[in-house]
Order: C-alpha cells, then sequence, then structure tokens
C-alpha cells in the first residue's frame, strides 16, 4: 500500500456528512481533503485536513500528518526549499556544515559499477553511476550519515512552523486556509476498510508530542541518486525523475583523454538532470554511445572511485 492509498483510506473514514465523536462530543465532517501548496513545487506536512461541527456549532480542526507503520522518512528527496524550512535564519551556515562533512563521507566512496566486485548499490544493475548525493532525514542510521538533527531542528522538520506560505497556508480545495499546511496531529497506522474512528483517535498524537518522541532521533543522510548507463530506457528515462543533489558529481572528459569526476560542493540541490548530461556529453565525447554503453571501453582517469575488487 502506498502513502497515497494510506490517505485516501483515511479520507474516506471522514468523509464529509460522516458523524463521529471525538472528546465526547458529537460531531459531523464537513470538510476532508488533502491540502496541496498554493503553486507547484513541495508539498505541506498536513497530509489530511478535517473540518467537523458539533450541533452546538463547536468547531473541530485536525490536521493529520499520516505515516505507514515502519515509517523512515521525515524529509524525503530534499530541495533547497525543505532546507530552509528547517534552518531558516541559519541555512547558509548550515549548508556549509553539512558540504563540510559531506567531503569526509564522499571523496572514496565507488561511483561507478563496471560489473565486478562489490556493487555500488545493490538494487541495481551493472553501469550504475552516480549522479551525485541527495540529501534525506531519516530514523534509522545509514552508511552516509551526516549525524543526528539537532534538537532545536527536530520541530521544524516535523511540524513546519517556518514553512514557506505557499505550503503553510495551502489550498483545501481550493480555498487557502492560513496554517492548513501545519500538522496539529501525527497518525502512524496502516488504515484499511475496517479502521474506525475510535482507533484513529487512539493512535493518533499531537504534533507536539511527536517532536518530544524524536529527539536524538533523526539522522541527516546522504542517499546516492544513480545513473542507469545499460538501461535501454530513453536518456531521462535512465535517471530518477527530478531529483536535487545536495552534492553533485561533475563528469568531463580529462586531457589525458578518460573520464574524470569533480565533487562539486558549491552548488547544493542543484537538479539531478545537470549531472546527468555532463556524463553524457563526457561519454558522447569519449566516443561512447550512451544508448548501447559498453563498460569494458570507458577510460577512467586515476582517482575514480570504482568497484573493483
Amino acid at each position: 500500500m502506498s502513502a497515497q492509498e494510506n490517505e485516501q483510506r483515511l479520507m474516506r473514514i471522514f468523509a464529509p456528512n460522516t458523524r463521529f465523536t471525538y472528546g465526547g462530543i458529537e460531531y459531523e465532517s464537513q470538510i476532508c481533503a488533502k491540502p496541496h501548496p498554493q503553486t507547484p513545487g513541495g508539498e505541506p506536512i498536513t497530509d489530511v485536513y478535517i473540518h467537523a461541527e458539533s450541533e452546538t456549532k463547536k468547531i473541530l480542526i485536525l490536521k493529520i500528518s499520516l505515516k505507514k507503520i515502519g515509517w523512515e522518512f521525515i524529509k524525503n528527496h530534499m530541495r533547497v526549499d525543505d532546507f530552509r524550512d528547517i534552518f531558516f535564519d541559519n541555512t547558509e551556515e548550515q549548508i556549509r556544515f553539512y558540504q563540510e562533512q559531506s567531503i569526509q563521507l564522499l571523496e572514496e566512496i565507488p561511483v561507478i559499477d563496471l560489473g565486478i566486485g562489490n556493487k555500488i548499490n545493490g538494487r541495481m544493475s551493472d553501469g550504475a553511476m552516480t549522479l551525485g548525493w541527495e540529501m534525506m532525514i531519516t530514523n534509522r542510521p545509514r552508511g552516509l550519515d551526516l549525524g543526528i538533527l539537532h534538537r532545536r531542528y527536530v520541530r521544524e522538520a516535523i511540524m513546519g512552523e517556518h514553512m514557506e506560505e505557499r505550503r503553510r497556508n495551502s489550498l483545501v480545495n481550493q480555498e487557502i486556509i492560513n496554517n492548513s499546511g501545519i500538522p496539529t496531529h501525527v497518525l502512524e497506522m496502516n488504515v484499511d476498510e475496517n479502521t474506525t474512528h475510535e482507533e484513529v483517535f487512539q493512535t493518533m498524537i499531537t504534533s507536539d508530542q511527536f517532536v518530544q518522541e524524536q529527539q536524538n532521533n533523526l539522522h541527516i543522510i546522504l542517499k546516492a541518486n544513480n545513473y542507469r548507463s545499460l538501461s535501454i530506457k530513453t536518456s531521462s528515462g535512465r535517471a530518477d525523475n527530478r531529483r536535487y543533489l545536495f552534492v553533485e558529481n561533475h563528469w568531463n572528459v580529462s586531457t589525458n583523454f578518460c573520464l574524470e569526476r569533480q565533487l562539486n560542493f558549491e552548488d547544493p540541490f542543484e537538479p539531478n538532470d545537470i549531472a546527468r548530461q555532463s556524463l553524457e556529453h563526457a561519454l558522447e565525447d569519449l566516443g561512447i554511445n550512451v544508448r548501447n554503453v559498453d563498460l569494458n571501453i570507458i577510460p577512467l582517469c586515476v582517482g575514480v572511485p570504482q568497484n573493483n575488487n
């Protein structure tokens, strides 16, 4: 079940005209919808917005961040806006800090899979070439771990109170509702057709409670974004849809006519298609057909980390 299916099931439970009891008061749902940003790019943190009223016109607003059981990511495929939402006034300082952390991790990491030795990514076929590394925030340590998110920023990562206005004051049924993108509650549940209102209320906790639970538990990590050089798909199909790389590999042909890469720490959160294009242009300059890559004839410069042992 996808996250989207989970959201749809929760919205069906609280669909308009549905009656339920919360805090000893009976309410009728008036609005139950997924918030959307005012303009494209990035999503609000609230997954399901519920507006309900009692017979005495008492209003209940629930803004739920929904997570599947076994969830891992607080922030997935981060963009510069996500980073700025979390670190706000300290954005530039924190970018420099994590760039310094990244240098120590990435210089020796294999970035090209020639089909021999240990794979650079166990889930990928031979010929994977790393375009760069995305930044993510997860509740699990990873190999490319930049450390625990400082306590002062955990609340922002979870609730987004400094989120840009177009996501903070998001659209609910095409109407701008102030702070609708900031969740009041977090629900960790795999919703099914038998889930009841009571089970939802018994399981969900306030966002403040969730923030306290996650103190000292959130890791900032880097995850490789790879180009599938042996794929028969089109050029863009060999890479993930647009992702933003905190550190990218810039590929080019050296004066010795071999493929070299340079770690680019100067342009954080560049789209991965820039690195893809630099790689494909370099391969073509070497006389390699990017639609029919032969790993055996790629001349690698000294210093390009590969899985050759």
